[in-house]
């Protein structure tokens, strides 16, 4: 990915593949709109000041990575994908790998696994998922939507994050 500066308005090429790109910009980004120069989709603008903060993580975990990874089921650079903001944390061989996502509140649905019962985050209805022993809490709120994952890639070697874990997680989020 990389970003061009015109005189007017910036644009984003995208080489298929996703990338993180940061820049020193001599003036806030904002309100002008960066546009995949390929789609015309306009991509929101993530201000790591402004990124949701994560007050708990469970013993043992670290941060990974930061990426556009979601379990949408959708190509991640798709027109209809939902354009998130992952920070990826993992604590090692035999534990879960828990991802935090964050897009805005129009975007198609963070996660699409099937939905196994209700839950509320700070005051918010949100819904617990469930595919395999891979588990997930996502909520909406008025400006943006979250998704709290602890993804299992092997039931026979895994550990994986139980509903309770994953509730103290999401109510951390600020």
């Amino acid at each position: 990915m990389r970003l061009q500066e015109d005189g007017t308005t910036p644009t984003c090429v995208q080489s298929r593949t996703a990338r993180t790109a940061s820049a020193a910009l001599q003036q806030p980004a904002q309100p002008a709109v960066v546009i995949d120069d390929s789609t015309g989709r306009q991509i929101p603008a993530f201000d790591g000041a402004e990124l949701a903060a994560v007050h708990y993580l469970p013993s043992g975990y670290a941060f990974e990575s930061d990426g556009f990874d979601t379990q949408s089921g959708l190509p991640v650079l798709s027109d209809e994908s939902p354009l998130a903001w992952t920070r990826t944390y993992t604590a090692g061989v035999g534990r879960a790998v828990l991802m935090i996502s964050e897009a805005v509140a129009e975007s198609a649905t963070l996660v699409n696994w099937p939905v196994s019962g209700p839950a509320t985050v700070h005051g918010h209805a949100a819904d617990v998922r469930r595919a395999g022993s891979s588990l997930a809490i996502t909520w909406t709120t008025p400006t943006k939507q979250f998704a709290v994952l602890a993804l299992v890639r092997n039931m026979r070697t895994e550990t994986p994050l139980p509903v309770e874990e994953l509730q103290r997680i999401a109510e951390a989020i600020a």
